[in-house]
């Protein structure tokens, strides 16, 4: 597709789907293309752009939650057992999400007035290896 914008049809399992094909360019360049079954008359392209990159924490916050913390690797079977280790995974995520905050302040702190690079952030990973 050449355009910035426009339809084509998918085919998946003899069945043909009519999408909206959204591109815009991103800060680093790169062309970012999104597929999309919302028609322009709901959402037009700079508005879901403006989605898009709300959504982005969301979608960070749900690969911590998944795959850091595991929340599908349940401990048993019961409903008991799964209701257990759903809610001590959402507990841990608060936690995360909380030192996070208070971490990254500290860094902010401790590196005003300084000419860096890049910004400095909490490590993730081991905050959570951590906690």
């Amino acid at each position: 597709m050449t355009s910035s914008e426009g339809f084509v049809e998918i085919s998946h399992e003899k069945k043909i789907y009519k999408v909206r094909v959204i591109k815009f360019p991103l800060p680093s360049g790169e062309i970012e293309m999104l597929i999309t079954d919302l028609s322009a008359e709901i959402v037009d392209k700079d508005e879901f752009q403006e989605l898009y990159f709300k959504r982005w924490p969301i979608e960070t916050s749900y690969d911590i939650i998944k795959t850091k913390l595991q929340l599908e690797n349940f401990t048993g079977k019961t409903v008991l057992s799964v209701l257990q280790d759903f809610y001590a995974c959402m507990y841990l995520s608060n936690m995360v999400t909380f030192a996070k905050c208070i971490t990254d302040d500290e860094i902010q702190k401790d590196n005003a007035g300084k000419t860096l690079k890049n910004e400095y952030k909490t490590n993730t990973n081991i905050l959570i290896g951590k906690l």
